[in-house]
């Protein structure tokens, strides 16, 4: 076990060290920009382009694990990338010609700066479907290999250059598009070079019938689908909201993400690979993590204007900008615990391919999420918003939890 928790540790600090620099180009854009309808219309983007390249890294590395211990061949490998830039290249198409359409659909009530800004973003973010599509696919094999950091790396690369572009190219917030897309085509060059020199000359040579993109791939992107579009929902009802919100909405979440990736994401990726044929008792550790989890949370909660002064009221943000994002912090740090292990939890169901308790209790929650924000928004707007993620969030922890309660917890016990 020695060397689980050794991979972990590392990978933790790799991802520590992303987050950071995540947060830091989060900090620079609100310091050079503030919250204001572009910075909205940059954000909305973002967010689909963002959703992409996270649904395909997770559907990658936990669907198309399981499955590579009888797939690992070069053969296998060709045909799942050609599969991939397949649809990357519709993916492309999608976004660049209908761009003005879908800003429409996700962001109906922006004005017509943050309309502009959205639809020229999407054209450009969507030629970063290629290294977003193309890394998510190394990345399973990465995985596979205990190449562990790789992928972290290449995404650190990437907010260093975005971090030093959008510095020199502060006079315009359009700069914030053209550092995220120089970004990731460098990192994903990086990561392509790693793969070939570590990974491809090791791939088996025997050639399989079967392509590895099948069951574990189609569930877990579907899961991780709904997931992003009650993001997108959030945002959506959010453009109907004064010039500045959905920017808020952002900033106030980028403290959050700091905490889930560090206590979250190191662990979950590893025992995926780890566990996907052995029992694990969660049980106890499920107990301290969530300890851990609640002091964050508090935390969080209690000190949620003085992070927000301490990181925030500087440049172009301004003091009702701050109460704002404090008040954000404030409900995404209640769901954090329930959400983290969300996460964790699910990472059991994944590795036993029981995908369809989550996939069906996801598709209920965001139903039901966006009813609430369809009745409640006029009269609550933020706070609808902020309650129906709240929702979502703490509900997804409840459906695996009762269900491995009921399916699996009880059976170790006995």
């Amino acid at each position: 076990m020695k060397h689980i928790y050794k991979s972990i540790t590392v990978l933790t600090l790799f991802l520590v060290l992303l987050r950071a620099l995540g947060f830091l180009r989060t900090i620079e854009i609100a310091y050079l920009f503030g919250s204001q309808e572009s910075t909205d219309g940059i954000f909305l983007a973002l967010t689909v382009i963002l959703s992409v390249y996270a649904i395909s890294l997770k559907a990658f590395s936990e669907g198309m694990i399981p499955y590579l211990e009888k797939h690992y061949t070069r053969n296998d490998f060709i045909s799942s990338l050609l599969w991939v830039m397949c649809v990357a290249f519709f993916l492309n198409l999608i976004l660049f010609i209908y761009a003005n359409e879908i800003t429409q659909i996700i962001g109906p009530g922006l004005g017509e700066l943050g309309t502009q800004v959205t639809s020229k973003s999407l054209r450009i973010f969507s030629f970063m479907s290629y290294p977003m599509l193309g890394n998510a696919l190394f990345s399973a094999y990465l995985y596979y290999s205990k190449n562990y950091n790789i992928v972290d790396i290449g995404d650190i690369i990437r907010n260093i250059i975005c971090v030093v572009i959008i510095y020199l190219w502060s006079n315009d917030v359009i700069g914030v598009v053209y550092a995220w897309f120089i970004g990731s085509w460098i990192s994903s060059i990086y990561i392509v070079y790693i793969f070939i020199r570590r990974v491809f000359k090791n791939l088996g040579k025997i050639n399989h019938s079967d392509i590895p993109l099948k069951t574990g791939i189609f569930f877990s992107t579907a899961i991780n689908l709904i997931i992003y579009i009650a993001v997108i929902i959030d945002k959506y009802f959010l453009s109907f909201s004064t010039e500045g919100t959905i920017s808020n909405f952002t900033y106030g979440n980028a403290l959050r993400a700091i905490i889930l990736t560090t206590i979250v994401a190191a662990s979950r990726k590893i025992f995926l690979v780890e566990f996907t044929n052995h029992g694990f008792g969660y049980k106890k550790s499920l107990l301290n993590t969530f300890i851990l989890l609640s002091v964050c949370s508090f935390s969080l909660y209690i000190f949620s204007i003085p992070l927000t002064k301490l990181f925030f009221l500087r440049g172009e943000i301004s003091p009702t900008d701050v109460q704002v994002i404090a008040t954000v912090l404030q409900f995404v740090a209640i769901s954090l615990p329930f959400y983290s292990l969300f996460e964790i939890l699910s990472q059991k169901l994944y590795s036993q391919q029981k995908y369809s308790i989550v996939l069906k209790g996801a598709v209920i929650l965001v139903i039901l999420k966006t009813i609430i924000c369809y009745l409640t928004f006029e009269n609550f707007g933020l706070f609808s918003v902020l309650g129906s993620k709240l929702f979502f969030e703490i509900g997804l922890f409840m459906v695996v939890f009762i269900y491995l309660w009921k399916r699996q917890f009880k059976t170790e016990k006995s």
